[in-house]
C-alpha cells in the first residue's frame, strides 16, 4: 500500500482541517477531510496547545475528539513536518 500511494501514484494528500471547542463536553473536535481524488492511509500528527496527538487518516472525512479544559490557543497540523501534504486549517 505504501509504495502504491507514495511512489506509483501522482499527487499528495490535500487536507482541510477544522476544529471546534465544546465547552459542555470539555473537548476539542477535530475533523480532517481528504480533498484529493485518491484516499491516503497515513498517520497525521496534530499539536493542540503543544500537546502532540497522532491519528490515522484513511477515510474521506476523519473526526477525533480530544479532551481539553479550555479553548485551545493553537492547533497545528503536522508540526514536525513528517507528512508530504498540503494542509489548510479552516478558521473556527
Amino acid at each position: 500500500m505504501f509504495f502504491k500511494q507514495w511512489l506509483f501514484t501522482a499527487g499528495h494528500p490535500q487536507l482541510a482541517l477544522s476544529w471546534k471547542y465544546d465547552t459542555a463536553k470539555g473537548s476539542v473536535r477535530v475533523q480532517v477531510e481528504q480533498q484529493q481524488s485518491g484516499l491516503y492511509d497515513t498517520p497525521l500528527e496534530i499539536s493542540i496547545d503543544g500537546q502532540l496527538h497522532t491519528f490515522l487518516l484513511k477515510d474521506k472525512l476523519t473526526t477525533f475528539d480530544f479532551p481539553a479544559t479550555s479553548k485551545p490557543a493553537t492547533i497545528i497540523a503536522d508540526p514536525n513536518v513528517n507528512l508530504l501534504a498540503t494542509v489548510t486549517v479552516v478558521p473556527n
